[in-house]
């Protein structure tokens, strides 16, 4: 995406931890989970051009190489020395950090700002910046606070349901059967007449994170309401009420489809298709990666999937919404399509679009095919170096052609994880690239040992 007043600085926050906080600190071992969200905070690096000041709460070893290889040259990064999992409240607490940015500012003493997603952190941010800084702060591509509910509300299941069946004229054919349920006695209850119908469900948290927490019920699996219920008070991730008592697709497919657009403020023209991508998953659930390439255009589900997304897309422009949203969805056996939920937030896959945008121009679909996984093993290497000599032969370009890695996540190398943009002819070239990928840092690793 091009920022909106291409000659003022930009500041990237790249706060997805706290995007997530209020829900996993909830959940069993929530440190962990919330620094896996901060490791994604590399990302930043790639998103909107090659001129900006990225903030994350974790160190990005591998700066320099995609500065060097990838063309960010105009990049620069900082991050709070205090990491809580808010980053946006650590950079209010960080003096530093705060001078930093009024330098970045310049002599207009103006900044846009851009976040991975627009939480209460951040408007109290924004709010420091103007008052105590005396800073011009525009919002390159999210709401002013007065409209943050709008963002809130469509981004729960619950939400989501009620919008989408007022904007889609053909939402039954495209929502799973669905009740919205105030408890999880009543959840108990709608769970069980699935299962008496022979149908599988799902109970769903009305906000979460990648599906976790989310309940499975079988009819096979449970004899009566009462178990059910036991069932569902016994997970500790299940949370506020409501939640979404969903029917299960029996015939599930391969295809996990997302369309991301982005809603410019009304009267700034009309919200505009940004990319498609099939989301990867190792298991259910589990999220791991996005592909997106021209082929996808192709599949039969691609163009109700476009026009149900801009149909949504309208109707929040209308509501006051401004900023990027995805809109998840599943396709069963014979690729018909069904719409799981909106995300108003940067999402897995925007980045990956930023950079195809940047390194090969806005007609990138007609070149190339993209995969971005955050999650890949390191096979124990754990310094960036390491990585850099151990994927070089698959560093892009190889040889002449338009193929090759770009490394974009190493923070998480402590983790025995590491992140990459994967460039191909088409999907099956980047998934080739990124099986070799795995085969070969594990080579390299076991030399080391």
């Amino acid at each position: 995406m091009t920022p909106p007043h291409s000659h003022v600085p930009i500041v990237a926050i790249c706060n997805i931890a706290e995007a997530f906080y209020d829900f996993l600190i909830r959940v069993p071992d929530s440190d962990s989970h919330l620094k896996g969200e901060a490791y994604r905070g590399d990302r930043a690096i790639v998103w909107i051009g090659a001129a900006k000041l990225v903030i994350t709460s974790l160190a990005i070893p591998h700066e320099p190489y995609l500065k060097q290889h990838a063309g960010y040259t105009g990049t620069r990064s900082t991050r709070p020395a205090t990491n809580s999992h808010l980053l946006c409240k650590d950079i209010a607490n960080d003096p530093a950090v705060l001078a930093e940015i009024v330098q970045f500012a310049g002599a207009g003493a103006t900044i846009q700002v851009a976040p991975y997603a627009a939480t209460r952190e951040f408007y109290d941010l924004v709010d420091l910046l103007r008052t105590d800084y005396h800073l011009t702060v525009l919002l390159a591509d999210t709401n002013e606070r007065d409209h943050m509910w709008v963002r809130d509300y469509i981004d729960t299941k619950a939400g989501f349901r009620v919008l989408t069946a007022r904007w889609l004229p053909n939402a039954e054919d495209l929502l799973l059967e669905g009740i919205v349920c105030p408890n999880k006695a009543e959840a108990a209850q709608v769970a069980h007449w699935f299962i008496n119908r022979g149908q599988a469900c799902i109970v769903k948290n009305d906000i979460g994170e990648n599906g976790f927490g989310n309940v499975i019920i079988r009819p096979s699996e449970f004899a009566d309401k009462a178990a059910i219920l036991d069932h569902l008070n016994a997970s500790t991730v299940l949370g506020v009420p409501p939640l979404t008592v969903e029917a299960l697709v029996a015939n599930i497919g391969t295809s996990s489809p997302s369309f991301e657009a982005f809603v410019p403020p009304i009267g700034q023209g009309a919200p505009y298709l940004t990319y498609v991508s099939d989301q990867l998953f190792h298991g259910f659930g589990d999220f791991c990666g996005v592909v997106i390439g021209h082929e996808l255009t192709e599949r039969a589900w691609y163009p109700t999937l476009v026009e149900s997304g801009l149909r949504i897309a309208q109707g929040l422009q209308k509501m006051g919404y401004v900023g990027f949203f995805d809109l998840d969805a599943i396709c069963d056996a014979d690729d018909r399509i069904y719409l799981l939920e909106v995300n108003t937030r940067r999402t897995g896959g925007t980045h990956t679009h930023d950079f195809a945008h940047f390194f090969f121009g806005a007609d990138y679909l007609s070149r190339v095919t993209l995969l971005s996984d955050d999650t890949l093993s390191s096979s124990g290497i754990q310094d960036v170096n390491l990585l850099h000599e151990a994927a070089s032969a698959l560093r892009y370009p190889i040889g002449d052609e338009e193929r090759g890695i770009f490394i974009t996540g190493t923070s998480a190398l402590e983790r025995d994880e590491f992140g990459v943009i994967i460039v191909g002819r088409d999907t099956a070239d980047c998934v080739a690239l990124q099986s070799t990928l795995v085969a070969t840092v594990a080579r390299f690793a076991n030399t080391q040992k």
